[in-house]
């Protein structure tokens, strides 16, 4: 039950932000876009990685919950592989290695996963 719980809080955390992201891209004014863009970047998206990245260490540094990916890694994974592809305008490519390094290398670490790995190929 508290390993759930654990998921529930980091899941909350990045749904949180991707809320407040996705509000962005129905933005039709491009400096609209740009200054909640940049605004985002410079507040909720880096207090966010910070506390997801504290969150983190506090578990052991390599996964969230029961040192073992669960559902909270996946979310926060498919969440920092967003911000670093670049696809989203106005949000710095090194934001999440530049505010939260440990959360970058869980990211790789994510993306190595046979598994995941597998997944990906397939689609």
């Amino acid at each position: 039950a508290l390993a759930a719980l654990r998921c529930d809080e980091i899941m909350d955390v990045v749904e949180d932000v991707i809320t407040k992201v996705v509000v962005t891209m129905f933005m039709e004014d491009e400096a609209e876009k740009k200054a909640a863009r940049e605004k985002l970047a410079d507040g909720a998206i880096k207090t966010h990685l910070a506390y997801l990245q504290k969150l983190l260490a506090g578990s052991g540094g390599d996964f969230f919950v029961e040192n073992r990916l669960t559902i909270a890694d996946l979310k926060v994974f498919v969440w920092t592989r967003s911000l670093r592809s670049g696809l989203l305008d106005y949000i710095p490519e090194d934001i999440v290695e530049t505010v939260a390094p440990k959360l970058a290398e869980h990211c790789d670490r994510i993306a190595a996963d046979p598994g995941i790995v597998a997944w990906y190929d397939a689609h």
